[in-house]
């Protein structure tokens, strides 16, 4: 039986899966407390996802979402605050550690000797390709039984090692092909994700600049409607690491994966680029494109045929253009907004005003690039999302420059300027109008998760909350690294139809993935307050509160919550909100 032990002044009784102070008792589900042992055990080390995964959840397939599930459950039972935390650490692009202080944890796990708890284990395949952390999900590897002899694990590994060789190479299956590492099934069409391309030579200077023709690949890709490919959000979490292509090929659950690298020297400019299976390892075809800046989109396009060529895909007729419309011709105007397009992923005041100046002198240069223009639209929209202007007499000034600039792109449409109009017109209530626009993204440009997100949204707020959840799912499984918009619109859902348990369950994930984001912690504390949960509720108020301080908005109120921020349909939807915020004690202004 696992021994009873003290952390940071609480009571650890693992039998019992519970904790308990000054007489208070907490429960807990069984792999909570599984992982919380194996993390006190190893008390102060930085344990990777794939430690903890081996760890706890030994010759299990599970996702990443059930490892971020635990330390969510751990983080409520102590009262922990992710951003400054007590008990669990979040060691970024590392994985945890536990920092409380732990009294008697030798001899924790049954079965182990002192002397082998305290030797920590090496980190999981060191010396192989290093670990995509944020790689999501993925299969946990199988630890040796920690209730066996260690002569005996090393006996029945080295068994089970050999037979898997034999087996590899009497089928002449690759281990990257086994079913075994992939949790995502293949799409029904060929699939692909394009990895950030390297920047040669490490020039700062043009960093935008190989971010850049990745975009824009992930973008003429994505057009294709016989073709599944993985989102930016999702491939950009690989930047500046060297990855073992299988297994990025499991985690995003894509057969094929483009990878290369970019070098500029002024106005010349070389790519290199390999198309890879990622069930084997097996190179598909390598080039390498010699140009000039100014035919830049003729080297892209020929990345783009050959990958057409590679996997026979059959283009439709309007596929059959070489680039979409809304592009320019001038080459300046195109660098400058790479430039800009670099800072608006940023996502802060400061960058987005510099992101304006570039889309502005690619205007300057070519008033009729219409995707600068949908840029600008993008960014003046977040900004009055963000409520940037809410303390000056311009805080409709984002709405107005956002419609101005989408005015002038009515006749380029693309999935972004039909995604933002959906945003705007949901906000003017015009439902229908809304669901349309997120369609019309959608049908434009099937693998680009923004449609499905426009759509997910403009639903769960016209109550079609089952027909929400699953497009949003559709985006996620698109854009898997980057889950939290999709989550926050599926826990807000789950809420509005009054499924409070689920819905805190996927708005604390939301969270986790993105803790700036407030909407998803003001539905979380309604849905704390129909769960009669008090303590947890004003503990994520506080955080809420101290998160719009630090971006200088006013506390949340109930006045606060109007339909111009919550566009519902159904008043009674808003009003069901505001009853669960009133329970927990949210003022009314």
């Amino acid at each position: 039986m696992n021994r009873e032990f003290e952390l940071s002044g609480w009571h650890v009784d693992p039998s019992a899966c519970a904790i308990s102070r000054d007489g208070g008792v907490v429960r807990l589900e069984p792999k909570a407390m599984d992982l919380l042992v194996f993390m006190a055990s190893r008390q102060g080390v930085v344990l990777s996802r794939d430690e903890l995964l081996a760890g706890v959840w030994a010759g299990t397939v599970v996702s990443d979402e059930a490892l971020t599930n635990a330390i969510i459950k751990l983080r409520k039972a102590f009262n922990d605050d992710a951003r400054h935390p007590r008990f669990i650490e979040t060691v970024p692009k590392r994985g945890y550690r536990l920092v409380a202080d732990v009294v008697q944890v030798a001899g924790i796990v049954e079965g182990v000797h002192d002397d082998e708890e305290r030797a920590a284990p090496p980190p999981v395949g060191q010396g192989d390709a290093p670990d995509l952390e944020h790689a999501r999900p993925r299969l946990a590897a199988a630890p040796p039984d920690r209730h066996f002899p260690v002569t005996i694990v090393v006996a029945v590994l080295a068994v089970v090692i050999a037979a898997a060789a034999l087996f590899t190479t009497l089928s002449g299956v690759d281990e990257g092909q086994s079913g075994r590492e992939r949790l995502l099934e293949l799409p029904d069409k060929p699939s692909i994700a394009v990895l950030p391309f390297v920047n040669v030579g490490n020039n700062v200077e043009y960093s935008y600049f190989s971010d850049g023709i990745t975009d824009d690949l992930i973008t003429d890709l994505s057009r294709l409607s016989g073709l599944f490919v993985i989102s930016r959000n999702s491939t950009f979490q690989y930047k500046g690491q060297a990855v073992d292509v299988r297994k990025v090929s499991a985690a995003l659950g894509v057969r094929y994966v483009l990878e290369g690298s970019v070098r500029r020297s002024g106005d010349q400019v070389r790519v290199n680029s390999q198309l890879i299976d990622g069930l084997n390892g097996v190179q598909l075809w390598a080039e390498r494109y010699d140009g000039e800046l100014h035919n830049v989109f003729d080297l892209q396009d020929r990345i783009t045929a050959k990958i057409i060529s590679a996997l026979s895909l059959r283009l439709t007729d309007s596929e059959q253009q070489q680039r979409a419309t809304g592009e320019t011709s001038d080459p300046r105007a195109y660098d400058e907004f790479l430039k800009g397009w670099e800072h608006r992923w940023r996502v802060t005041r400061d960058d987005y005003a510099i992101a304006e100046r570039h889309f502005l002198k690619a205007l300057e240069r070519d008033p009729h690039y219409a995707r600068a223009r949908a840029a600008l639209a993008l960014i003046y929209w977040s900004a009055w999302k963000q409520r940037w202007h809410i303390n000056s007499e311009y805080q409709f000034s984002g709405w107005r420059r956002a419609e101005r600039e989408l005015d002038a792109t009515a006749d380029t449409p693309s999935t972004l300027i039909y995604s933002l109009r959906s945003g705007m017109q949901l906000y003017r209530q015009r439902f229908d109008r809304a669901v349309n626009e997120a369609r019309s993204a959608i049908e434009l440009n099937p693998s680009d998760p923004t449609g499905f997100l426009a759509l997910a949204n403009v639903l769960s707020f016209v109550g079609e909350d089952a027909a929400a959840i699953n497009e949003a799912r559709k985006g996620l499984r698109l854009d898997p690294n980057f889950p939290a918009p999709y989550l926050q619109v599926e826990g807000r859902a789950l809420f509005d139809r009054g499924d409070y348990r689920q819905a805190v369950q996927v708005l604390d994930r939301a969270i986790d993935a993105n803790p700036a984001d407030t909407d998803p912690m003001v539905v979380a504390i309604a849905a704390y307050g129909y769960l009669a949960q008090h303590d947890h509720a004003t503990a994520m108020l506080q955080r809420l509160n101290a998160q719009s301080e630090r971006d200088h908005l006013p506390a949340l109120t109930l006045d606060a919550l109007g339909k111009d921020r919550w566009p519902y349909r159904d008043p009674k939807k808003l009003d069901h909100l505001r009853e669960g915020l009133r329970r927990v004690g949210v003022p009314a202004w």
